[in-house]
């Protein structure tokens, strides 16, 4: 798929450009239906039965604005009236159904232009392309940390199924001032990676990480290299959480007739088996 008729300089961010490697998924129909999420999330609830949902183009969770420029734009936002049907979805998270003709038709949009993209790169692509088909679930599947502050009274973690982590990351500096505004939020994190490295490193078939600082030790055994490696028709449950760089495809409960899956992307490094987007390879 080419993307090379998208004019990426204009991004929020340069490593936008790596995440059109998620229309990929479109190809995969050896699986009934997938289950993307952004590895920047931590899943809190079990979320099983978003694959018995009724069939769609498309499920997603309204985009939260707090974190846009104007005022007017935050206000704006869909989560003031979640009755509504929202006009623009976070395409960190969604449910979906491969379809080779859905993916052929996609890259004929993006040849043709015909689907505006803007700072969002294919944020901006899906939304456009699946506009007026896409059915909204509730936010707490996509609980962007700025619902926190933005919207305090959605904001329950006995609800919540999963906490995206957008803009500053826990890993990359938990320090920053964005970060320490969400504090709690950034330690849950943490908590939930630690609890995680001792089963990854026996995974890799390392030895488990000592009592060490969790950050030195998932260095220790190589979990935050951009590995860009993929498993597609793995039978077990694999936790791999969010600053490893890769592509996890894991199967659940598979049947003879019907496979179901979870996917988790890393947007910078991580590569589909096919082959990059654009001009990677």
């Amino acid at each position: 798929m080419c993307v090379d008729t998208v004019q990426q300089s204009k991004y929020v961010r340069a490593l936008y450009a790596e995440c059109w490697n998620k229309l990929w998924m479109w190809e995969w129909e050896e699986f009934s239906r997938l289950v993307y999420l952004d590895a920047d999330m931590v899943l809190c609830r079990n979320v099983d039965h978003l694959f018995t949902l009724p069939p769609a183009a498309l499920y997603a969770v309204g985009d939260c604005y707090g974190g846009r420029e104007t005022q007017e734009e935050r206000s704006a936002c869909c989560h003031f009236t979640p009755d509504a049907q929202p006009q623009y979805f976070n395409a960190g998270f969604y449910v979906m159904t491969p379809n080779k003709a859905e993916f052929a038709a996609m890259h004929a949009a993006l040849a043709a232009g015909s689907v505006e993209v803007g700072r969002f790169a294919e944020q901006d692509f899906l939304n456009g392309y699946f506009n007026g088909r896409w059915r909204p679930l509730p936010y707490i599947y996509n609980a962007q940390k700025r619902i926190k502050y933005h919207h305090p009274n959605l904001w329950d973690l006995q609800h919540i199924a999963v906490i995206h982590y957008v803009d500053d990351k826990p890993w990359n500096n938990p320090h920053s001032p964005e970060n320490m505004a969400y504090q709690d939020i950034v330690e849950y994190w943490w908590r939930v990676y630690g609890q995680g490295t001792e089963g990854e490193a026996k995974l890799l078939g390392v030895g488990a990480p000592g009592e060490k600082d969790t950050k030195d030790a998932a260095q220790a055994v190589g979990l935050h290299a951009p590995l860009g490696l993929m498993s597609k028709k793995s039978t077990n449950a694999v936790s791999l959480h969010a600053p490893l760089g890769l592509v996890v495809l894991q199967s659940c409960e598979v049947e003879a007739v019907q496979q179901r899956a979870v996917v988790a992307v890393h947007g910078a490094g991580a590569q589909a088996s096919e082959g990059g987007l654009g001009n990677r390879s």
